[in-house]
């Protein structure tokens, strides 16, 4: 939440919520990963109401390999294979609406920028702020190679199959 600049972040980890909090001014000790509901709620209707909401998705095999190289060092396939079956992928949320929606599964915030499109789509959250556009630094980023390097058919299908509200919604294909 930025008070200064009334609006909130819906951080979905790994989707560059820490970068944009930074663009933002907002100190790593006020970063949550409250999804909107539990936002709106702390925080109130009548604030929530007179703040820009926002949230960013990421293309799901890609957001996978990060956050699989976020929480481990060491890699291999069969442990790719391995976080993909067990039951707590992704803080046990298997896909974003969850995040940004009320239980009518109607989105609740005002804006869903993409990270493919990361920059163009902060600037456009500037503008709706009223800010100077800025680029934005890249924190908390993790190291490896394009994400389609590292899927099979069965890890592919994995994904596909948890988070096929979001591919279909978001119009999200493996390696595009």
């Amino acid at each position: 939440i930025s008070h200064q600049h009334k609006c909130i972040l819906i951080h979905i980890p790994k989707t560059a919520g820490v970068s944009i909090c930074n663009s933002l001014g907002i100190t790593k000790g006020i970063q949550r990963h409250w999804n909107a509901k539990t936002t709106r709620r702390r925080i109130g209707f009548d604030k929530w109401n007179s703040y820009f909401t926002f949230t960013f998705v990421r293309n799901p095999w890609d957001r996978e390999i990060s956050s699989y190289f976020y929480r481990n060092e060491q890699f291999t396939s069969d442990d790719f294979k391995l976080h993909l079956t067990r039951k707590d992928i992704h803080f046990k949320i298997p896909n974003y609406f969850p995040w940004f929606s009320n239980k009518k599964n109607q989105t609740i915030v005002n804006f869903i920028g993409k990270f493919e499109n990361l920059q163009d789509d902060f600037d456009i959250i500037c503008d709706k702020i009223g800010i100077p556009r800025k680029e934005l630094p890249h924190k908390n980023a993790t190291k490896h190679k394009h994400y389609t390097e590292y899927y099979d058919d069965e890890t592919k299908e994995i994904v596909a199959e948890k988070y096929a509200k979001d591919i279909e919604y978001f119009n999200y294909e493996f390696g595009k």
